[in-house]
């Protein structure tokens, strides 16, 4: 039921948000539709963090993350990594992209995982501010990202 309540929702909802963001990213600059997906994400995870016990507010929050996560951030990551790719290796930055996404999902699980797993609000705040401070470093790290040959930012 939990998988079919919060994680459901927001694939679907990054599915139909995916193409929205390419788009917003080609007009208003694929790092800055990258920042703010993250900072709207983290907006998304400050508010489980902060209404725990609501399962509306989580279900809404998880749903955002749907746009933010799914659609923005995915999005403009692959697109820019796409456009950032040196000329003579068009596939090299999205294939590092993707290989660097499974790590982080695996490493993100592990590190998440055994907080959850006590079953507790401790143990699940513990995870929700792993979670929070893993999005403040993807951001601090967006901003090492320099365009490419005078690409929008």
């Amino acid at each position: 039921m939990s998988g079919l309540l919060f994680l459901t929702p927001a694939a679907l909802i990054g599915i139909f948000s995916a193409p929205i963001s390419g788009w917003l990213a080609g007009k208003f600059g694929w790092i800055r539709m990258l920042r703010l997906g993250i900072l709207i994400s983290l907006v998304a995870l400050a508010a489980i963090l902060l209404f725990t016990e609501s399962k509306w507010i989580v279900f809404s929050a998880v749903a955002l993350l749907g746009i933010t996560y799914n659609g923005l951030i995915l999005t403009t990551i692959n697109g820019r990594g796409v456009l950032q790719s040196p000329d003579e290796a068009p596939s090299a930055l999205p294939g590092i992209n993707g290989a660097g996404f499974g790590v982080g999902a695996s490493l993100g699980t592990g590190l998440v995982a055994p907080f959850v797993a006590q079953g507790t609000l401790g143990g699940y705040t513990t995870a929700m501010w792993v979670s929070i401070i893993i999005t403040v470093l993807a951001l601090v790290s967006s901003l090492l990202i320099v365009p490419k040959n005078g690409q929008k930012i």
